[in-house]
């Protein structure tokens, strides 16, 4: 499983207030799923939706009790595209 990111979670991460340590537990915790179960392990995930995704197969998933990770599954990939508040995911779509 490859991960990768976008500028905007590196920038987001970079002056995110909430703990990276989370953020860095939830991400390995997204590839042992993926890495055990790689061609459904995200059905069991929240998938984002709006129809504005088209094909993208965008995610979130709870990084604290009110942060939020969005990140994309593409084949055998994972990135991680932005990270913040519950609102998050209203400014990715």
């Amino acid at each position: 499983m490859k991960i990768d990111w976008t500028p905007r979670f590196k920038a987001q991460l970079d002056r995110y207030t909430g703990v990276q340590e989370m953020v860095i537990s939830r991400t390995a915790e997204l590839i042992r799923k993926a890495e055990s179960n790689p061609t459904t392990w995200h059905r069991y995930e929240e998938k984002l939706k709006d129809d504005s995704f088209g094909s993208v197969q965008a995610y979130k998933t709870a990084v604290t009790s009110g942060d939020r990770l969005v990140y994309v599954v593409e084949k055998d990939q994972i990135i991680l595209v932005d990270i913040g508040k519950h609102e998050v995911m209203d400014d990715y779509a």
